[in-house]
């Protein structure tokens, strides 16, 4: 007898068939396709199934990881905005009174002296290393970006570059102190804005840099953490913890320690004084 023969793939609980029929047109029973067996192609189709399972589960999980990364963006910058709110109400609201204009005034000013004293020092730095050109502005345009503060250079040593980023904040340390025996001697609105802006204001720029503006290298914390290799996470718990402290010092006058940063031409470091 001679047969015809026809191949036509078939998809049924996975297994694949192959129909043959004879000159007689009456079908024969369907029989394995060759190389697969009867369980060939139920083997694919469960290895597809297993893929499918794997593939649901992890988009199952996906939301889970999205949320833990969202989180560890946001719980720091939750927990900056806890800290200066605090800071505010530490530094600058002491009792309850509506602010009037003399109050607004001597706040304008005092953020205009720390802005002014945060640039001189890292200007500076830039001329005790010898950098070249070095240039402080406000309000001035770079790059597209307003910047309050400005302080640039054309060219400055390598090892140079950690001191001149934390110029700035040195120099806003020295400022806190200024303001904070002022405040002790005769408080004065324009004395807890002082306070409240060397306290605050590097806080806030840690976490714009760290979580805002991360490319941006005219950022001090950016350099900062290119300079030392420290994590975003560890310079905003010193930055936080420096502030913090101050703080603890602006409640307490018989506080015995200060958080103090050092620095020469070629390093940098946080200490913590001790009055003994």
């Amino acid at each position: 007898m001679i047969r015809e023969l026809s191949y036509k793939p078939y998809t049924k609980a996975g297994v694949g068939f192959q129909s043959t029929k004879n000159t007689n047109g009456y079908p024969e029973p369907p029989r394995p396709l060759p190389g697969g067996g009867w369980g060939g192609f139920g083997a694919v189709s469960a290895g597809h199934s297993l893929k499918a399972c794997q593939a649901l589960a992890e988009t199952s999980r996906e939301p889970s990881r999205l949320h833990v990364r969202i989180m560890r963006k946001i719980a720091p910058i939750i927990s900056a905005a806890g800290v200066i709110m605090w800071l505010f109400s530490v530094c600058l609201i002491e009792k309850a009174r509506a602010f009037d204009s003399a109050d607004i005034a001597s706040i304008g000013a005092a953020y205009t002296t720390h802005l002014f004293l945060h640039e001189m020092g890292h200007h500076v730095v830039a001329e005790e290393v010898g950098a070249d050109s070095p240039k402080m502005g406000f309000f001035a345009q770079r790059g597209g970006k307003l910047y309050p503060g400005l302080s640039t250079y054309k060219k400055i040593p390598g090892e140079s570059r950690l001191p001149y980023a934390v110029g700035g904040e040195r120099m806003a340390g020295l400022t806190f102190e200024y303001a904070l025996q002022s405040h002790r001697r005769r408080p004065t609105t324009y004395a807890k804005a002082l306070i409240f802006f060397s306290c605050a204001d590097f806080l806030v720029y840690t976490v714009l840099g760290n979580y805002v503006h991360q490319d941006e290298d005219m950022y001090d914390p950016n350099l900062i953490r290119e300079e030392t290799g420290c994590s975003k996470e560890l310079l905003l718990s010193l930055v936080m913890t420096r502030s913090l402290l101050n703080a603890y010092r602006v409640m307490n006058p018989s506080a015995s320690f200060a958080p103090v940063i050092w620095a020469d031409r070629k390093s940098a470091a946080l200490l913590f004084q001790f009055r003994f």
